[in-house]
């Protein structure tokens, strides 16, 4: 009768075991917070602004006709060309260190060209600086959200976390352009204040695009 094995004489080739430990997978990397922030205030200020105009239309000079072409002015670059435009300049190597910069300026541009013309009596000149401002402040804006979900794409383990900080800002961006706009026009007892305050906030958002450039990436 042959005795019991004693053990297991299997041959193990060298490295094997090694191999194994080699595809577990790596430790996660602390949270990261601050960049997330700071990408996600790049498009807050043009937020910001489309959202205050709502709350200030009855205050506006403007009639319902043209603050509905105002507002169509914003929406047709963001919904046709500015996110290809912004994607392709995004992807640009020699562009994507400045890409959330140029976009966050060029939504300040646009924002201040907007309210310079609301803030004057309506004639044809402030009419076609309200639109074109409406024009360039659609096109920074869908650049910048493409921008910024392309960085926050790069960020690895925290992907998904930085996807949502993006969408918390700009649902905080809507509630608080329609919560302190009026509030703030009526303090001041002119909707002029308030236009001041949406260039203030987007000044921030061309702060932190400057502050965040370049964008994080997975190295």
């Amino acid at each position: 009768m042959a005795p019991p094995p004693q053990g297991d004489y299997r041959t193990v080739e060298p490295g094997i075991e090694e191999a194994k430990l080699n595809d577990a997978p790596p430790p996660r990397r602390p949270l990261r917070a601050l960049p997330f922030v700071l990408l996600a205030l790049v498009p807050f200020g043009a937020h910001f602004f489309k959202g205050a105009l709502s709350a200030l239309q009855l205050l506006l000079p403007l009639s319902k006709g043209e603050y509905g072409l105002l507002h169509s002015m914003f929406a047709l670059p963001n919904a046709t060309i500015a996110p290809v435009l912004g994607g392709l300049l995004y992807d640009a190597p020699r562009l994507r260190k400045h890409a959330l910069t140029l976009f966050a300026a060029v939504c300040l541009l646009g924002g201040a060209l907007c309210a310079w013309g609301l803030s004057q009596e309506p004639e044809s000149i402030t009419l076609a600086a309200i639109y074109t401002g409406g024009v360039v402040l659609g096109l920074g804006q869908g650049g910048a959200v493409v921008s910024c979900r392309a960085a926050a794409s790069r960020v690895g383990d925290d992907e998904a976390f930085a996807q949502g900080v993006l969408a918390a800002a700009a649902n905080l961006a809507a509630f608080g352009a329609k919560s302190l706009s009026a509030p703030v026009a009526l303090y001041f007892g002119d909707y002029r204040a308030a236009l001041a305050m949406l260039l203030v906030v987007q000044a921030f958002s061309l702060l932190a695009a400057a502050t965040v450039a370049p964008a994080p990436t997975n190295a």
